[in-house]
């Protein structure tokens, strides 16, 4: 039996001690946990169904943004008899969290200094409440013995959004210093998450999609020679215009990051057939052999 969860605001100054490579960054897994009935894998949430408590992240499936299945959160009373104190607690993810371990927000060992994060989200926060995603990476000083915040990525919507609408943020760097760990957490409510604001129950926020972009420290080069993709949305085929760019070949890789297709490039229009590819966002790369020349989005559909 959980004797006491901590507080939103304390857990999100704790760093992260597990370290695994990041996965489901689509929300498409789903399983049960000691503590839920069913949580994604590879993320926390405050789900406490197992001990009584609400369950306020859950599938989203009538709708999904990307794929067969989006995550829901929604900010929900009836926490006060397994916290001892706050009732109403947001719906909550954080990659890598691990609620009965004492570190909720948890975290993923990664190196690289990304430029933004995309996502798929739709809103419907209420009583002037906040959604909000966010991710941090960080590194440990050895020589202060303390966690050193490198760069932040912040999401946050105030208004109802009924459709699922995409969205990039920038990561924001407040050092030169390589991260060992990439944090991300997504809630219904900024009220005792990021802000000392209440929650407001009913608050609801849904995301899917969440894409890691263009580490810094591959050779990427902007667009300025007009690199472009047509139709997107495709339902079956996608011409990539390179228009005399350098390149060997293209790459197409999902939103968790694995390799669906690559296809070598032989001309300035490059044909590729995504009929085969499942309903969803994937990202695209130009490749010079080993370097990324230039990578976007695009949407396969039906």
């Amino acid at each position: 039996m959980i004797k006491k969860l901590l507080s939103l605001s304390a857990i999100v100054a704790l760093t992260a001690t597990t370290i695994v490579a990041q996965t489901n960054m689509g929300f498409e897994t789903w399983g049960p946990t000691t503590a839920s009935p069913n949580n994604p894998t590879g993320w926390e949430t405050f789900n406490t169904g197992n001990f009584g408590g609400p369950n306020g992240t859950t599938q989203e499936t009538a709708d999904p943004g990307a794929g067969s299945i989006s995550a829901k959160m929604v900010t929900m009373t009836g926490f006060g008899a397994l916290t001892g104190g706050a009732d109403t607690i947001a719906g909550l993810l954080a990659l890598n969290g691990d609620l009965l371990g004492g570190n909720l927000i948890g975290g993923v060992a990664y190196t690289q200094k990304p430029i933004s994060m995309d996502l798929l989200f739709k809103s419907a926060p209420v009583g002037g409440d906040t959604c909000v995603l966010f991710a941090q990476l960080q590194h440990y000083d050895v020589g202060s013995s303390s966690t050193v915040v490198d760069g932040q990525a912040v999401f946050m919507i105030n208004i109802t959004v009924p459709v699922w609408t995409s969205f990039n943020i920038p990561f924001n760097y407040f050092t030169t210093d390589t991260p060992d760990t990439l944090i991300i957490f997504a809630a219904s409510s900024a009220g005792g998450t990021i802000t000392t604001g209440l929650p407001q129950p009913g608050s609801t926020f849904w995301l899917d999609g969440l894409v890691i972009n263009n580490p810094v420290g591959v050779n990427v080069i902007t667009n300025t020679e007009r690199i472009a993709a047509y139709p997107n949305p495709a339902s079956s085929s996608i011409k990539i215009a390179l228009n005399n760019t350098k390149a060997t070949s293209i790459k197409i890789t999902n939103i968790t990051g694995k390799t669906v297709k690559s296809v070598s490039v032989m001309s300035n229009v490059v044909n590729v057939n995504v009929e085969e590819l499942p309903v969803g966002l994937y990202i695209y790369q130009v490749m010079n052999n080993n370097d990324v020349v230039y990578t976007n989005k695009i949407n396969v559909v039906r």
